[in-house]
């Protein structure tokens, strides 16, 4: 079997930065979706091409849909579109995903202008770029190949983490532990692979909106740093500072 794995948006950039004030010139990237836009091709199991965008657009830390990378992998292996029987797309904003978010918004105790304000804002985005018809419809215009939507599998974000660490760990059954910013609703997620078969734990998920990730990266920000991005040199320099009491659970 060939799989085509990627990550990316063509219209995120422009629609973050027109539904939150900016220019796509002057969005955010660190903090889009899709950000670190890449390809990787696998044939029956085996990984034969892998590439980030940014290496052929030359745009650090892209969101944009990886076009090139894309096309760099199939020609790495001599195939071509018709030739890939999945693509996979690490990300699964799905109607549950869709309902949910309505829900939760429409419950909320914001005034009603707020309520309807940020359902619009969700909506646009929605059908615009993550929903499953945007996906089709984004490979379709960026690539040229109409993708058939049979053959898109829209994985959920923890489980694309999930199955990176594995497969490159060579471990068969195995705990895991996916500890992410957010992904389509969760922060972090844990449970166990054994016999091939992921089982999450729900009583340990964690939702976005107690993301320690999240704060981390808030706390970078406030630190003047790049959050999404520099948390690496914030957990360095934390090792020259001096605790003012000492960590009972470092010593465990």
């Amino acid at each position: 079997m060939i799989v085509l794995g990627y990550n990316g948006f063509s219209r995120v950039a422009e629609l973050f930065g027109r539904l939150y004030g900016h220019t796509p010139e002057s969005v955010d990237r660190h903090n889009l979706i899709g950000h670190d836009a890449a390809a990787c091709l696998f044939v029956d199991g085996r990984l034969v091409a892998a590439v980030e965008e940014e290496r052929l657009n030359r745009q650090k830390k892209t969101s944009a849909f990886p076009a090139l990378a894309i096309r760099w992998c199939l020609d790495q292996a001599g195939l071509d579109f018709d030739d890939v029987d999945r693509f996979a797309f690490g990300w699964n904003h799905d109607e549950e995903y869709a309902d949910a978010v309505v829900t939760g918004v429409a419950g909320s105790p914001e005034p009603a202008e707020a309520r309807l304000r940020t359902l619009t804002t969700f909506g646009e985005l929605y059908l615009g770029a993550i929903g499953r018809s945007a996906l089709v419809e984004d490979f379709t215009r960026s690539t040229g190949y109409a993708l058939p939507d049979a053959k898109l599998v829209t994985v959920p974000h923890h489980h694309a983490h999930l199955a990176c660490g594995r497969l490159f760990s060579g471990a068969a059954d195995a705990a895991f532990l996916v500890n992410d910013g957010t992904a389509e609703r969760n922060s972090a997620i844990m449970g166990e692979v054994r016999n091939g078969k992921v089982e999450v734990f729900d009583r340990f998920t964690i939702d976005a909106g107690h993301s320690i990730a999240q704060l981390f990266g808030a706390i970078t920000r406030y630190l003047g740093f790049v959050p999404n991005n520099d948390e690496y040199k914030v957990m360095g320099l934390a090792g020259f500072g001096v605790a003012p009491e000492k960590n009972p659970l470092l010593g465990e």
